[in-house]
């Protein structure tokens, strides 16, 4: 049996090791039975990984789920990956992916079908003054992007949102502008009791994701540097 379908070729892989480090980042080149290869993105080198190290391989598609597999390492060169013994990771929720603490701000836009829309521009009438400023307001939001993934955010929002909708999302977790389309997955009981909102993407293309891919890496090496200099000047 193939580790992957084979729709899942050239698709952005996370590798991590079984206590979730980030190991590397790839395409997919190769998928035989149970079997995986990686290569660098846009020529990239590859990492030098240990041999048989069990891993976990975070399989992206832009149109297709996250796939969440474990195998071993093979044979790792600068050129590419090959992980042996891929099998789907049962139970493991896509929130396991590779994350990064942002806090930036981020404007959220309610995202609606054509029906939807309809029945909003319906209710809007008919609502009073105060209520239809209250829907549109609502429409339109102002939130802080906590965490991100390449799978979805983590949100602070000043007015709750409700797990099912969905809104596009307007972020820049650098110098660069992002838009998402998301749906809101879950409420999240933070340590201090405030409420967050976990998120997940939906409809995005590769382009998309290999833009996020370069800012969370940006973003992975400015916190360690970060760290390297707090521990030096301590």
């Amino acid at each position: 049996m193939l580790a992957l379908p084979q729709e899942y070729l050239g698709s952005l892989c996370e590798i991590k090791s079984l206590e979730n480090e980030l190991l590397a980042v790839g395409r997919i080149i190769k998928i035989d039975k149970e079997a995986l290869e990686l290569a660098g993105r846009d020529d990239e080198r590859m990492p030098l990984l240990q041999y048989r190290a069990p891993v976990k391989v975070f399989a992206h598609h832009a149109k297709l789920d996250t796939r969440i597999l474990v195998g071993t390492i093979y044979l790792s060169t600068e050129n590419f990956v090959r992980v042996e013994g891929v099998r789907s990771l049962q139970n493991f929720e896509r929130r396991g992916a590779f994350r990064v603490n942002s806090a930036v701000p981020g404007k959220l836009t309610l995202y609606l079908t054509a029906e939807e829309q309809a029945d909003f521009d319906r209710r809007l009438v008919k609502a009073s003054d105060e209520a239809a400023q209250g829907m549109v307001d609502n429409a339109n939001l102002d939130v802080q992007v906590m965490d991100i993934s390449l799978t979805g955010v983590r949100l602070r929002s000043s007015v709750p949102l409700v797990p099912g909708t969905r809104y596009m999302l307007d972020f820049a977790p650098l110098e660069q502008h992002l838009t998402f389309l998301l749906r809101v997955q879950r409420l999240v009981t933070m340590p201090n009791g405030e409420t967050q909102y976990g998120c997940i993407f939906f409809d995005y293309t590769e382009k998309q994701l290999d833009t996020l891919c370069r800012d969370l890496f940006q973003l992975q090496r400015m916190e360690k540097s970060r760290r390297r200099n707090a521990a030096a000047a301590q």
